[in-house]
């Protein structure tokens, strides 16, 4: 039997998500990032409960997070509706995941996001 070795040539980039790494090889179908999205639904609903007058102490401690975490998850609100949507949809580009968002600075100004975290960035 004899065997050929075989090769190819295609665009990557890659997903971090902790320890692991990820290789996205050509054109990537939707994968919806469960933590993302989780963290997304909690920016909201937290938000919503600090609107409604819930002081964040008590916030945090019905919750089971720290204060801390309470303000870096609600932060997520200020994304622009096409980047929440992208995250819901799982069309977000690669490198965004819920810790670079909560580490980072998110910038209020939509545009200024598209930068950072659309389809056009490659800031892993």
């Amino acid at each position: 039997m004899s065997e050929q070795l075989q090769s190819f040539t295609t665009s990557f980039s890659y997903r971090r998500r902790g320890v692991e790494l990820k290789i996205v090889a050509g054109d990537p179908k939707p994968q919806p990032d469960q933590t993302l999205i989780k963290g997304l639904r909690h920016a909201h609903e937290w938000s919503e409960a600090l609107r409604s007058g819930e002081p964040q102490k008590a916030l945090a401690q019905r919750v089971g997070h720290s204060e801390r975490y309470i303000r870096r998850i609600t932060s997520l609100i200020a994304l622009s509706p096409k980047l929440q949507a992208a995250i819901l949809e799982g069309t977000q580009v690669p490198h965004l995941n819920l810790e670079t968002l909560v580490r980072g600075h998110i910038p209020l100004d939509w545009a200024q996001q598209d930068l950072l975290f659309g389809p056009n960035s490659s800031a892993p």
